[in-house]
């Protein structure tokens, strides 16, 4: 089979010119469309590109029963910034105007396309690799979106050059020079991308008005899973499958989790580890969650989360020692809410659950059961990669009280963040 053409285009003229020719194309707006897309796809979210400035974006969102995305710095709001958008759930749909990486999304016609950005390199890398494996005449096009000086013609984006560098360094293939010259440029400057896209053009101005988050969650490598692929006019992650891109609403129970259920947990425990964002720059914590064996119980009391008679998630916890409230923390989380906070609060040791019904309020009512049933304070600890988890607990009160190095791991000395909770 002869090697599949890779090649690097700038821009809508580029995208017009390569498009014909090409079996797979990725638009790559590391700052920040291609990111947002990202972070909301990874969340079962749908994302649907449209034109920038457009009066007509209301209507649209409106007729596609969707949420429109606004300006940055809304408080609540959703926008173009990534971390404004880990507030969405699976099932949810956002029209989401950009004046590069979404007006691209628009000009695309039945060519496979994707969103790429430094967040999922590899992972988009896969499937571009098989969408074009199967064509003896095989060309990738990967389009950096670039940005626009005041006359509105294109000014190259070095975070662009840098994402597409990184996608095209993940592939096999025959490269073209522009293509080589970022994969060039990406090795040259991978060993600190976040100084790169701090100190690039867009990524001052971003940090200048007050959006250094947005330059930071762009800047992370592979922390996620995702494969956000654009069909019938949007973004969705083709990773997670059909079955996990709409919101199961079969009522949610939470009941006392026994040893009978060591076996269920041990699977939700094995799929969420497989599926986590930092499990590939810790693979061996990877390793030892992903067995999917029974999770003994131990001494531990356990919440299990249920969707009909399958189990989606559970939580672990123990008491303090002090005066433990055995009441609250054996029952069930209706009678643990009825009884109140009676404890002298406890440790939460396990939360998880799984990949298909994340995004969908099930962590949120298993976190919450364990701290009615333990009181306060509450402590739990997060692997200092797990960045989507420290937001998450963060975002619902926690605070880092403490930190403990473990040094004996396989892939080098990892970071236990101890989190607390009054």
């Amino acid at each position: 089979m002869p090697d599949i053409a890779l090649d690097l285009a700038w821009g809508a003229a580029g995208l017009r010119a390569g498009q014909a020719s090409s079996t797979a194309i990725a638009i790559v707006d590391v700052l920040s469309f291609s990111t947002a897309v990202d972070v909301a796809v990874s969340r079962g979210a749908r994302v649907l590109p449209y034109r920038y400035h457009d009066a007509t974006a209301a209507d649209f969102a409106a007729a596609q029963g969707a949420r429109l995305a606004g300006p940055r710095g809304v408080p609540g709001g959703l926008s173009l910034s990534p971390p404004s958008l880990a507030a969405l759930e699976a099932g949810d749909s956002l029209v989401l105007p950009s004046p590069n990486g979404s007006m691209l999304s628009t000009l695309v016609g039945d060519t496979p396309t994707f969103a790429a950005c430094l967040r999922n390199a590899t992972a988009v890398a896969a499937a571009l690799q098989a969408a074009a494996e199967d064509r003896g005449d095989a060309k990738v096009l990967v389009v950096a979106a670039g940005e626009h000086w005041p006359d509105g013609s294109l000014r190259p984006a070095l975070e662009d050059l840098l994402g597409a560098g990184a996608l095209l360094a993940r592939l096999k293939g025959a490269f073209s020079p522009d293509a080589a010259a970022a994969v060039g440029a990406y090795k040259a400057l991978r060993g600190d991308l976040q100084a790169a896209l701090q100190e690039c053009p867009s990524g001052r101005e971003q940090i200048g008005e007050g959006f250094s988050d947005d330059v930071a969650w762009a800047g992370e490598e592979d922390v996620s899973a995702a494969v956000p692929r654009l069909q019938d006019g949007a973004y969705s992650d083709s990773a997670r499958g059909p079955q996990a891109t709409a919101r199961d609403e079969t009522p949610l129970r939470l009941r006392k989790g026994g040893a009978e259920d060591d076996a269920a947990c041990g699977q939700i425990v094995g799929a969420a580890a497989a599926t986590s964002a930092y499990a590939p720059r810790v693979p061996h914590a990877a390793q030892l969650l992903g067995d999917r064996r029974p999770l003994a119980q131990e001494d531990r009391q356990r919440i299990l989360a249920e969707r009909g008679s399958r189990p989606v998630g559970f939580v672990e916890f123990r008491p303090n020692a002090q005066g433990a409230d055995a009441q609250g923390a054996e029952a069930q989380p209706a009678e643990a809410q009825s009884a109140g906070a009676l404890g002298a609060g406890g440790h939460v040791k396990y939360l998880f659950v799984d990949p298909a019904a994340q995004g969908q309020g099930v962590g949120a009512a298993l976190l919450e059961a364990a701290e009615q049933a333990l009181g306060a304070p509450v402590t739990l600890t997060v692997l200092s990669v797990n960045d989507s988890g420290l937001r998450w607990y963060m975002g619902r009160g926690y605070r880092i009280a403490g930190g403990q190095l473990e040094a004996d791991w396989e892939d080098g000395p990892a970071i236990w963040l101890t989190l607390k909770k009054d």
